[in-house]
Order: C-alpha cells, then structure tokens, then sequence
C-alpha cells in the first residue's frame, strides 16, 4: 500500500482541477471538521513549495447567513471534498485581483484570517533581523517612540515570522497574541528546565 502523502491529496487535486476548470462549487470538510463551500479559484503552494493550498472564496456550509471570504485550505489536511454540480462558482475578475494581491501581501497559508495592527518592541537585534529576512515579512505601518514598531498581518504571520526572533521581538499588541508567545516560549523554557 503505497503511504506516500501525495498518494492521498492527488485525488482531492484532481476534483480542485475539475471544479476550477468547469466554475463549480466545492464542499469540503477539514480536519477538524467544519465544513464549507468553496469557490476554488486556484491550487496554489506556499513560497517554500512545502504544502499545496486550494484558494478561492467559501462560506460556512451550515451558515446562509456567512458572508463569502477569500480562504486557502491545506489541501492535505482535507477530510473530504465533494464537487457541487449545480452549483456555479464564477469568481468576477475584480475578486480574483484581490486574490492575488492578498495572496502576495499576506502568503497563501495566511489567507484566511483577518489583518490587523501588531505591536512590536524590536531590539536593534530584531530590527537588523527584519531588514534581513523578507520571508513572509510584515507590513510595516509606523516605528513609534521606544522602539515599537507596528505592522499591519494576521496574527498567524505574525506568530510565524517573529516568533524566531526570540528575546529581540516583544509582542505588545494584541493581548491574544502577546499570551500566546508567553505561554510558547513558558512552555519552551520550562523542558530545559526540567532536565
């Protein structure tokens, strides 16, 4: 039996093709669950080429009500994927311009969540450390007194580009996202600790 993860997500590819190409909904579930239909628009990977994403537009499949929103689904960490025939899934070129540009403003695996302003206390450590690694780098918005810099993410890019930087980045806004790093870097801490 082959348990190659490519093995698996080909079949999902194929079904992604077929909707992209023929302009139908998809319903999908993730793996933890929840279930939405899709508009697919494109099979997109992230720039370091680890994972493939299906991106487009969904809504929750439970809720009439939610409003339609760009996403992008790891598409190996789809339960199911179901084609909607009756269902068209024409995307206006004005939203899949906005597609494009959030795709390059925020990177794939970011597309889902909402931006915000992140506060940052940079040391000249961190500062040299952003000027250095543009991979997913923030949007600077402002540098204010003290050292605090502001940025304009999701609270996921931000999670992931700062939280390498270690004792040269201080989250200070939102407060979610400032417990958050405490409790990773606790977490991290108390395993030396204990040995």
């Amino acid at each position: 039996l082959n348990s190659s993860p490519l093995f698996f997500i080909t079949p999902f590819i194929t079904k992604i093709e077929d909707a992209i190409s023929d302009k139908q909904q998809l319903r999908i579930t993730t793996e933890k669950d929840a279930v939405y239909d899709v508009y697919p628009y494109e099979i997109s990977s992230d720039l370091l080429s680890t994972a493939n994403y299906l991106v487009g537009y969904s809504q929750q499949d439970d809720n009439p009500d939610d409003e339609l929103r760009p996403c992008s689904f790891r598409i190996s960490a789809l339960k199911s994927i179901k084609l909607l025939e009756s269902k068209s899934a024409f995307i206006p070129k004005e939203k899949q311009k906005n597609l494009s540009k959030l795709i390059a403003s925020r990177g794939v695996q970011f597309l889902i969540s909402n931006e915000e302003e992140i506060h940052v206390r940079l040391t000249d450590s961190g500062r040299h450390k952003y000027n250095r690694q543009s991979h997913l780098r923030p949007t600077l918005v402002e540098e204010q007194e003290g050292n605090v810099f502001v940025f304009r993410c999701t609270s996921a890019q931000a999670e992931f580009y700062f939280f390498k930087f270690g004792e040269d980045a201080e989250i200070l806004f939102p407060a979610e996202l400032r417990e958050k790093f405490k409790s990773m870097y606790q977490r991290a801490a108390n395993i030396y600790n204990n040995r």
